[in-house]
């Protein structure tokens, strides 16, 4: 693989969706030898549970670095926030505007409305100031991606983000992606 990228290590190499039927040992000891060899910088996860992350930083003698999950203002992963959180391990959150169902949402409106802000961004905003989380919004829209990157100029109060917290979401949403 690093022949084919042409570079001499990796930054972060990611297990995507834990695999029952894998050794957690094994795994995670081929990642360690990964990092020895000076192959592969740093160790991550994506769509760990707690109970899983845990497993891993048994198994692993270098820290995992971020844990990649679906995470917005619908979707309160609170719970595994908070575990991450607790052992410094970095949340990705991917989708982080709801498959575009957040830049509808009135409320982000009205509290965007309030900083000359985009639901969007308001919907991003939350989830970066909050510790140890990061956003990774997906488009391909020049316009969106630098409305998405303007986000540092402005604070959520704790009532907006509590109040942002505690939305649940369009039913659709709900209904489909919670049970």
């Amino acid at each position: 693989c690093l022949d084919r990228l042409d570079t001499e290590y990796i930054d972060l190499l990611l297990i995507h969706w834990w695999n029952s039927e894998a050794d957690m040992a094994e795994t995670f000891a081929a990642m360690d030898e990964l990092v020895e060899a000076g192959k592969v910088r740093n160790i991550g996860v994506s769509n760990f549970s707690v109970d899983q992350l845990q497993r891993a930083m048994d198994h692993s003698d270098f820290p995992i670095l971020t844990n990649q999950i679906e995470y917005h203002v619908y979707w309160n992963q609170g719970e595994l926030v908070s575990f991450c959180q607790e052992n410094d391990i970095v949340v990705t959150a991917y989708s982080p505007l709801a498959e575009g169902l957040a830049v509808r949402d009135e409320t982000l409106s009205e509290i965007g409305n309030g900083y000359g802000k985009s639901a969007a961004q308001v919907a991003i905003r939350w989830l970066i100031q909050q510790d140890n989380v990061v956003a990774i919004p997906k488009t391909v829209t020049p316009s969106r991606i630098e409305e998405n990157l303007r986000v540092s100029d402005f604070e959520l109060t704790e009532s907006e983000m509590a109040r942002i917290a505690g939305l649940k979401g369009p039913f659709w949403y709900r209904q489909n992606r919670e049970g």
